[in-house]
C-alpha cells in the first residue's frame, strides 16, 4: 500500500494539502496564514534643472501591486539626499530628511501607480541617492496593516551625480586720471570673479604682465577662496608710456587658481590706453562682468570720479 501527500497552492495565501493512501485521496486540508499585500517598488532617476541657481532634481517613482488581492491606504516613506528639500506638490516632509507619500487610490492587482519625487538641492556637488520604501498598506479602506509577503522588493534607491568646472572672469578697465604727452597716470580697476553656478573656486596668484604681481593691491589675502558669484577687486594707479611706435600702452591681468575638484583655472583680461599729446583715453575693454556691484563700480571711474572716491567705495566693499 502506498501512501503520498500533495500540495497545491490554491492562491498566495491558501495551501491545500491533500493526503492519500493507495491512490486514493482521503481528506484535504487547506491551510491559510495570515493576511498580507505583495507590493514592489521601483525608482529611476529622470532629470536635474539649473533654477536661479538652485538644483532641481526629479526621480520616477512607481509601486505595482504584484499579489492577487487589492492593497489599500499605501504609503511609502523616501529618504532624500543630504541637503535636499522637498519641492512643493505632493509629498508630507517629515522634516527629518524624509518625504512621506501616500497614494491616492487603491492598486488592484497587476496595477501601479507612479509619482515623481521632486526635490530642490542648494549645494549638488557630488553624487545623491534618493531611497524609497513601501511602509504600510492594508487589506481593506481603512484596516489594520498587513504584513508583506515579499518585504525584499519593497525598498529601491537610485543616484545620479552634479560636478562643475570652476569658472575665473578677468575683468580690467583702465581710466586715465592725468596726461602728459609722453605719460600718463592710469587708474587701473581690476575685478576677478567666480563664474560657477555652485563651485568654490581659490585664486592663487594675480599677476600683470607689465606691472608684475599685483595682490596687494586686491581686497583679499592670498590664496583667496571665492564663493560662487563673488569676486576679489584690485585697484591701482600706475603712470604709464606709449609703447615704442605707437601710441598707446597695454596691460594684461591674468588669475591662476583652482576649483574644489582641483581644476586649475586662468582667466585674463587687457586693456589698452592710447597717449596723444595732453590727453589719455581707454579704448578697449576685452570683457565685462555679469554682476551689478562691479558694473557701478567700473561706471563710477568711467564717469570721471576722483580716484579717492573710487577707494572709499572700493574700502566699503572690502572683504576680510
Amino acid at each position: 500500500m502506498r501512501s503520498c501527500i500533495v500540495f497545491r497552492q490554491i492562491n498566495l495565501r491558501v495551501l491545500l494539502i491533500a493526503f492519500c493512501i493507495g491512490g486514493a485521496t482521503l481528506f484535504l486540508v487547506p491551510l491559510a496564514w495570515a493576511a498580507g499585500t505583495d507590493l514592489a517598488i521601483g525608482q529611476t532617476f529622470v532629470e536635474y534643472e539649473i533654477v536661479n541657481n538652485r538644483l532641481r532634481a526629479t526621480f520616477a517613482v512607481s509601486v505595482t501591486n504584484v499579489g492577487d488581492t487589492a492593497a489599500h491606504d499605501i504609503t511609502v516613506l523616501a529618504t532624500f539626499p543630504e541637503d535636499a528639500v522637498l519641492l512643493g506638490g505632493f509629498g508630507q516632509d517629515n522634516e527629518d530628511g524624509t518625504v512621506a507619500y501616500t497614494l491616492p487610490d487603491a492598486l488592484s492587482p497587476a496595477e501601479s501607480y507612479t509619482f515623481d519625487a521632486r526635490m530642490w538641492i542648494d549645494d549638488p556637488i557630488g553624487t545623491f541617492t534618493n531611497e524609497v520604501t513601501i511602509v504600510s498598506a492594508a487589506d481593506e479602506p481603512g484596516g489594520t496593516v498587513a504584513a508583506d509577503l515579499n518585504p525584499a522588493n519593497d525598498t529601491m534607491a537610485a543616484s545620479f551625480s552634479y560636478a562643475e568646472l570652476g569658472q575665473i572672469l578677468v575683468t580690467n578697465v583702465g581710466s586715465p586720471v592725468t596726461s602728459t604727452g609722453t605719460e600718463a597716470t592710469v587708474s587701473y580697476f581690476i575685478v576677478v570673479s567666480n563664474q560657477s553656478i555652485f563651485t568654490d573656486i581659490t585664486i592663487e596668484s594675480i599677476n600683470d604682465d607689465k606691472f608684475g604681481n599685483i595682490q596687494s593691491s586686491c581686497s583679499n589675502s592670498f590664496p583667496a577662496k571665492i564663493k560662487p558669484q563673488s569676486f576679489v577687486l584690485c585697484l591701482l594707479e600706475k603712470k604709464v608710456s606709449p609703447e615704442p611706435g605707437t601710441e598707446e600702452h597695454t596691460n594684461t591681468v591674468t588669475a591662476i587658481g583652482f576649483d574644489e575638484s582641483g581644476n586649475v583655472l586662468e582667466g585674463s583680461d587687457a586693456e589698452t590706453v592710447r597717449i596723444t599729446g595732453a590727453s589719455a583715453v581707454g579704448v578697449q575693454q576685452q570683457s565685462a562682468s555679469t554682476y551689478t556691484e562691479p558694473i557701478v563700480w567700473m561706471l563710477l571711474l568711467l564717469t570721471g570720479l576722483s580716484v579717492i572716491s573710487v577707494r572709499l567705495v572700493w574700502d566699503s566693499h572690502r572683504i576680510e
